[in-house]
């Protein structure tokens, strides 16, 4: 049976549960019971009924029609994956709900969900359209592909649980709440409930491997200044960990979060939830308990965004580690006389990272994309789409890793042989925005939004553009992808000291190429004419493709940072090389 086929069968099965409930609409969501960006094998339900593998995306199934939401990174993607299966895409951030029903003209007397795999927030907006169009909401018990996709749920593992010692966290769980006590006293609520499984993970130094990419293990928690509790589906826990908290944390499972309520009695008082983290599910069960839900962003999320000294100083020890493994994969693949595949790149790439004795895993699947596959952003190859690369080929290699000193994500597009013109001038065009917004100065209060417009101008210039954000939030020992800020249109959060996000501008042509150049980055204080200002400091140390450059578009100011950046480049990297390796870095960056 055709792949194909498999997905239209796995439909049709959907159908006739829903015919059976007497529902006429269902909404999968790319999210699980915990919200986050990845999400286990046994819980990639939008994967297994259509065969999208986006980290976002929402199906609308009616017992006609198919309806799916993605967003710009997966606009090709989405469109290869779920090829014959009749599917409407639809943009999240050119089309409300609203207009998408009034467009389609859809007349649904109810829609279904699982209120454990959407947010509170997602909800509201569903919900407002359903009023408008006099749609009944459906939460259901259980949710429909459950019925047709037969597998164990199970999923934790906490044999796999460790704690992330203060030499690489850099503060105690302890100091830690402290500073989550001042925030919740300053907004005057007595508990707050954290869904968000990375937030319980930084707040408490505590990972694991119930996800791929991501080292955490899946944990809510619900907490006063008297009471701590950590909800996980496997309380049973090693007696180092449980010795490590001693009695100050009480583990329990998630199914006991109602009989805690009620023993508790917190009917008169006030609770911290943030909607975008919290599924409906949790959400209602906590607004039947507290006297009041205080709606507000977890305050986790941005303590998290702040690195500590001790995190900084890791992160710039992982830079290196993970710089030594990228740079002798660029010393390979300038020299292969074969040819390779985009697997084989893959393959390479990964095993020289787990060389290193504090590498954990990937931070995400490895992106190698050559040829018309770097079009597309969030490629990620396979035994199908796998090729072989040719010499007029460009690749676009996106990877990292985590390690116990941080989280690593680092993109360099590089060519086979010599590259042509077109090429050429849209890499140097990339590489100067991305220089630009290395060399960005400003004040305090300044947002992402700010620093993504000063990255694009460079390229607006031309007429170019790209559909994805300037940069993203990177944790520490946590998702590769963290908020609440980012480098993007919409993102006005003020940026900090301390913080670190990635600085990747691109340029896609459809069916042709893709380009992008990625460096992590964090923020330092600078003052100018005794006013302080804030700067931007590479921490990635992997050299750039002197080939692909077109040195004539470029100033003396941009080729001076180029060389600097090199010779630093040099200097961290060249002690873990051999000598043939060191050899050709030190020819390589003094092409230019």
């Amino acid at each position: 049976m055709s792949k194909e086929n498999i997905y239209m069968k796995r439909v049709s099965n959907l159908r006739e549960v829903m015919r059976k409930k007497n529902i006429e609409a269902f909404l999968v969501t790319h999210d699980d019971e915990h919200l986050l960006e990845n999400t286990a094998k046994n819980f990639e339900r939008l994967k297994w009924i259509v065969g999208f593998t986006g980290s976002a995306g929402y199906l609308l199934i009616t017992l006609n029609e198919l309806f799916l939401f993605v967003d710009s990174r997966y606009s090709i993607q989405s469109k290869i994956e779920t090829k014959g299966l009749k599917i409407k895409i639809f943009n999240v951030f050119e089309m409300n709900y609203e207009k998408f029903f009034s467009l389609n003209k859809l007349k649904t007397k109810n829609l279904a969900l699982d209120p454990k795999t959407m947010s509170q927030k997602l909800y509201s907006s569903y919900q407002e359209v359903a009023i408008k169009y006099q749609i009944k909401i459906l939460k259901l018990k259980k949710n429909l592909i459950d019925y047709i996709w037969i597998r164990s749920l199970k999923v934790q593992n906490t044999k796999n649980i460790f704690i992330l010692n203060q030499k690489y966290s850099g503060m105690t769980f302890v100091e830690k709440l402290n500073k989550l006590f001042a925030i919740l006293k300053q907004k005057n609520v007595d508990w707050i409930f954290i869904q968000n499984s990375e937030s319980v993970a930084w707040l408490f130094n505590i990972r694991g491997m119930d996800l791929p990419y991501t080292p955490i293990t899946f944990a809510y928690s619900l907490i006063s200044r008297k009471y701590i509790y950590i909800f996980l589906e496997d309380p049973i826990l090693p007696k180092n960990i449980l010795n490590f908290y001693s009695k100050k944390v009480r583990f329990v499972n998630f199914l006991e979060i109602n009989k805690i309520l009620k023993k508790m009695k917190v009917s008169k008082q006030k609770i911290l939830v943030d909607q975008n983290s919290t599924s409906k599910y949790y959400y209602d069960l906590l607004q039947k308990n507290y006297k009041k839900v205080f709606n507000d962003t977890d305050p986790v999320c941005y303590l998290k965004s702040i690195k500590n000294k001790v995190e900084i100083k890791n992160l710039i020890k992982s830079h290196i580690y993970d710089g030594v493994a990228l740079t002798k994969f660029i010393y390979w693949f300038k020299n292969i006389k074969n040819k390779v595949s985009e697997l084989d790149i893959v393959n390479k790439i990964d095993s020289l990272r787990q060389q290193n004795q504090e590498y954990l895993s990937k931070s995400f699947p490895t992106i190698a994309g050559s040829g018309k596959n770097g079009a597309i952003v969030h490629y990620i190859p396979n035994k199908k789409s796998n090729r072989k690369l040719n010499s007029e080929d460009i690749l676009l290699l996106d990877s990292g890793g985590q390690y116990k000193l941080g989280t690593t994500d680092v993109t360099r597009t590089l060519s086979m042989g010599k590259a042509e013109k077109i090429q050429s001038l849209n890499y140097t065009l990339v590489l100067k925005s991305h220089i630009k917004l290395n060399n960005a100065i400003f004040p305090e209060g300044t947002s992402g939004a700010f620093l993504d417009y000063i990255a694009r101008s460079e390229l607006w210039k031309s007429g170019r553009d790209f559909a994805h954000g300037t940069g993203h939030g990177v944790g520490y020992c946590l998702n590769v992808h963290e908020g609440p800020f980012s480098i993007s249109k919409n993102n006005n959060i003020p940026l900090q000291e301390g913080m670190v996000f990635s600085n990747e501008p691109g340029y896609y042509l459809e069916g042709k190429f893709g380009i992008r150049i990625e460096n992590l980055v964090t923020i330092k204080k600078k003052t100018i004419n005794k006013k302080e200002l804030f700067k931007i400091e590479t921490l990635t140390l992997a050299p750039y493709d002197i080939d692909l450059i077109t040195k004539s578009l470029l100033t003396n100011e941009e080729l001076i940072w180029i060389k600097n950046y090199h010779n630093t480049v040099f200097k961290k990297i060249s002690p873990y090389l051999d000598r043939k390796e060191k050899n050709w870095l030190f020819k390589e960056i003094n092409k230019l």
